[in-house]
């Protein structure tokens, strides 16, 4: 939906299924890409969160 908007703001026309059709593929791709960066982020700050360095006695 992303695409969806940003293409509505440059041509200034609303058409959802028309883009989703030619953009889910695009979405679908960011939406893996987010998903890639995004989970090592989230184990990162937990394992920071759950392990400080002082409570191993580092």
């Amino acid at each position: 939906m992303e695409f969806v908007l940003i293409e509505s703001l440059r041509t200034g026309e609303v058409s959802l299924r028309q883009e989703w059709s030619q953009r889910w593929r695009q979405g679908l791709r960011l939406f893996g890409f987010r998903i890639v960066i995004g989970l090592p982020m989230i184990v990162l700050f937990v394992g920071w969160v759950a392990f400080p360095s002082g409570w191993l006695g580092a």
